[in-house]
């Protein structure tokens, strides 16, 4: 997202398992048709204005059209804006797990269909 010329917002949808398979793992591996959206960053300056519920809402639109089943995202415990955002998508919180031996982190799902 910008504001102007200005990158205030920024969110990535992946669609390679390579990314997040073995987080996909961890849930019991049947699930098909997963994308992850993740690497969520606003500016500062931004913050609190729901930036990232209405970029990761259009994500969430754009797998759906691909017509992928789920979506997958992973969240630093202590970050509640963020677990706020995915929460009010309606993602549910799955599992917590420590990824790569040091990485705490929220596992949350949406199911797209």
């Amino acid at each position: 997202m910008f504001d102007g010329d200005r990158l205030v917002a920024a969110s990535a949808l992946f669609f390679n398992e390579y990314e997040y398979g073995d987080t996909l793992a961890l849930l019991g591996g049947a699930l098909t048709g997963v994308a992850e959206i993740g690497r969520c960053m606003v500016h500062p300056d931004y913050r609190g204005n729901g930036l990232m519920y209405r970029l990761n809402c259009h994500l969430a639109e754009v797998a759906r059209n691909r017509g992928y089943a789920c979506l997958l995202a992973t969240v630093h415990p202590d970050n509640l804006p963020s677990r706020r955002t995915f929460e009010k998508m309606g993602f549910e919180n799955k599992l917590s797990c420590v990824k790569h031996g040091t990485y705490p982190r929220e596992v949350y799902l949406l199911p797209l269909k």
